[in-house]
């Protein structure tokens, strides 16, 4: 059993499933894939959905660039996929107890849930801004954003925080999308991007110059 459908969880499931059908063990072992959502999100392109105006495109088709179904990834393999949240694990009786009341057996259990936004202890960062971990969360920061350009203010200031690549792409790509704003809502404000990073420079990690 795997919780999490995530980059990592996902791609367990597929190899794993994988090996057990090379070794003909298909009757023998089964791969359980159990997720809240009923999709797969890549997260790499979270920044292209919190920065794509309503006008250009719907709520369905904005998470059709983000998100992939999960029943269609794992349609051609052994997997066996399951929508549902895992409330509770017995990991001495191999039980997880879901939250529509069913319980799943398990020999082994890998644990892919993800990570939770890590606020660094920073007052009032949790309550005052958005995360961009999920598509849902790209959609709040493309409401927010539209709904303040649509406000008529004559200064909008985004602080992003992180200078990572995620957070460069999304500084450069919201810049874009506002002068796109300032034309299709007729709100020529004075608009300002800054990124917040606690390093030396942007794009720590990378090679210099990239």
């Amino acid at each position: 059993v795997i919780l999490g459908a995530g980059f990592g969880g996902l791609r367990a499931a597929l190899q794993i499933d994988k090996k057990i059908r090379r070794g003909n063990l298909a009757g023998i072992a089964e791969v359980i894939l159990i997720d809240r959502n009923a999709y797969h999100t890549y997260t790499p392109t979270l920044y292209e959905a919190a920065t794509t105006s309503k006008n250009s495109a719907t709520y369905q088709e904005i998470k059709r660039i983000v998100t992939f179904a999960i029943p269609e990834i794992v349609k051609h393999t052994g997997i066996r996929f399951i929508q549902d949240e895992a409330k509770s694990l017995d990991l001495k009786d191999g039980d997880i107890h879901l939250g529509s009341g069913e319980m799943v057996k398990f020999d082994s259990l890998v644990l892919a849930l993800g990570a939770e936004t890590n606020w660094f202890g920073i007052p009032g960062l949790k309550e005052h801004s958005f995360p961009l971990k999920t598509f849902l969360d790209s959609v709040k920061i493309r409401d927010r954003i539209f709904e303040l350009m649509q406000s008529g203010k004559s200064d909008l200031n985004i602080l992003v925080g992180g200078g990572g690549s995620t957070g460069v792409e999304l500084s450069g790509e919201i810049q874009g999308w506002i002068k796109e704003l300032q034309e299709e809502l007729h709100n020529q404000c004075r608009s300002k991007v800054t990124i917040i990073e606690a390093g030396a420079s942007l794009m720590l990690g990378f090679p210099a110059g990239i």
